[in-house]
């Protein structure tokens, strides 16, 4: 992780979970499907299992890669890079 990421304010997203896998929740935001890794999830999130409503808590690079924020010019990594290396899956 770069250091820009962590120091980026984390966003909430609010959440529908579908499915808990154990490495990933896909869940329902803003009417999209979207896959977010359990090690993309921060402290703070509401939703722990399939069927839970709440907020998923991001990095910001993270909510950038799925489309729910914009991207500042502090975001330097490449968009496709960080969408094959974090796993993210967007269905549309």
């Amino acid at each position: 992780m770069w250091a820009d990421q962590q120091a980026s304010a984390p966003v909430s997203l609010p959440v529908e979970v579908v499915v808990w896998s154990g490495s990933l929740f896909r869940c329902i935001i803003r009417g999209r499907e979207v896959d977010i890794p359990l090690r993309c999830v921060q402290p703070g999130t509401t939703v722990h299992r399939s069927g839970d409503q709440g907020l998923v808590v991001v990095p910001t690079w993270c909510a950038v890669v799925l489309g729910f924020a914009e991207r500042r010019s502090s975001d330097l990594a490449p968009r496709p890079v960080i969408a094959r290396a974090s796993g993210l899956r967007i269905s549309t």
